[in-house]
């Protein structure tokens, strides 16, 4: 960014939204005199150390999914809502299809995205989670789960007596609602980046997010992060 600030003067930089953490009032914690020193010797003279994270420059633009709902802390920047339209007509859907390996499934209108985290192997996650995928089953819902990567549990969300589909875990989500974006009415996950994505791109689903109060309490930022889901219209399940 350096090197480009010095062969143009003019140049911009743009800062991508990049999850949850973006709306929170953030700042980082700033390195110590010496490190800073240490920097500038390694980089140059020109090395900054930015307290707010994702700033890059001072004329740097921030596009986000929400940009009404930005902390004050980008306040002195311009924002740009990122707009998804373009990239649904770019959309090679039949490559999409092989590419995620669904080219024998159409339409599912539930995704369950299992956690990883130690609220996953609680009776009362898993008992959630499966009272979900059998409420989404007797609405008559296609119903796939898809498991976090890191989930190895292997632990069945699926009763006797109901059928849903296994998506795969190393594909991204965002992928599938891709894929099915036409006919997902509901989305189902964790204290997620995944849940902002789901809602910015099926504005018309119903998106869920179930926690635990013990994972909030770990999380200096969840009050902001909770009122951030709230204000897009994702539903909180809060479990013990």
């Amino acid at each position: 960014m350096h090197l480009a600030q010095e062969l143009n003067s003019s140049v911009t930089f743009n800062f991508l939204d990049d999850g949850i953490y973006t709306y929170v009032e953030t700042i980082k914690k700033l390195k110590n005199p010496i490190e800073r020193w240490a920097d500038r010797l390694v980089y140059g003279g020109w090395h900054i150390n930015h307290a707010i994270p994702g700033t890059l420059r001072e004329n740097c633009t921030m596009w986000a999914l929400f940009p009404q709902l930005l902390p004050g802390i980008y306040n002195n920047k311009e924002h740009v809502r990122i707009d998804m339209e373009p990239l649904f007509g770019q959309i090679d859907e039949m490559a999409l299809m092989k590419e995620t390996h669904t080219c024998e499934e159409s339409k599912i209108e539930a995704i369950i995205a299992t956690d990883f985290n130690s609220s996953c192997t609680s009776d009362e996650y898993r008992n959630i989670i499966t009272s979900i995928v059998m409420r989404c089953c007797d609405e008559n819902f296609k119903t796939a789960i898809k498991r976090h990567p890191a989930d190895d549990s292997c632990f069945n969300f699926t009763p006797d007596g109901y059928e849903t589909l296994d998506l795969l875990d190393c594909v991204p989500i965002e992928l599938y609602y891709l894929c099915f974006r036409k006919s997902l009415k509901k989305v189902v996950g964790g204290l997620s980046t995944v849940l902002l994505t789901a809602r910015a791109m099926l504005p018309e689903a119903d998106i869920e997010s179930v926690v635990s109060r013990s994972y909030l309490e770990c999380d200096e930022n969840s009050d902001e992060i909770l009122k951030l889901f709230s204000q897009v219209g994702v539903k909180i399940t809060l479990i013990e």
